[in-house]
């Protein structure tokens, strides 16, 4: 007679906890706060396509820069992420390399990450976009990959229009002081 009683009892239980299991899922479906894509996502969207890439790596002592020739294909993850893939030359070596970058709408600051085939370390990246002149400024925080030292670098990007882009990169002075010098230029033209 136990057994009889259980398993109905039973049965009843597990139906009504999965049946609360269901509601609590389909109510924090509707109830999480899943961001939505901006202005600033989908002028990250305008990126998307195949480049080429003119690259310009800056020497000290006032010699000629090294002159590479790469590509860059960039796409979306979704509709808030921006992904890049670089592919080209340093220093007569292949150099592959990926960034992801998004807006933060919390912070109202553009975020991401860079990874590549010369560097064990991934770097951070955080900035703003200025509509006024076409410019995005970037702080950057890595590594020498020399020291294992942190570093603290500046990208510059201007966008003269939508199929050029001019990248510049800055890194502190070796000098010493506050000042920055320009390490690193790459022009992309849309193919």
């Amino acid at each position: 007679m136990r057994i009889k009683f259980f398993v109905p009892l039973t049965l009843f239980v597990l139906g009504f906890v999965g049946s609360a299991i269901a509601l609590r899922q389909e109510d924090a479906a509707t109830t999480l706060p899943i961001a939505q894509p901006t202005d600033m996502h989908t002028w990250l969207a305008e990126s998307v396509g195949e480049w080429n890439a003119e690259c310009k790596l800056f020497m000290p002592g006032n010699l000629p820069p090294m002159v590479s020739a790469g590509s860059e294909r960039v796409e979306m993850l979704g509709e808030m992420w921006q992904v890049s893939h670089f592919d080209g030359e340093i220093m007569g070596t292949r150099f592959q390399g990926q960034a992801t970058m998004g807006y933060d709408t919390q912070t109202k600051k553009f975020v991401g990450v860079w990874t590549d085939t010369i560097s064990s370390h991934m770097t951070h990246m955080e900035g703003t976009y200025d509509a006024s002149t076409r410019t995005m400024k970037v702080d950057v925080r890595g590594r020498n990959p020399m020291t294992g030292e942190p570093t603290r670098e500046k990208h510059v990007t201007r966008y003269p229009d939508e199929n050029t882009r001019i990248f510049e990169m800055h890194a502190p002075d070796p000098s010493g002081g506050d000042d920055t010098v320009k390490t690193m230029e790459i022009t992309y033209t849309r193919k």
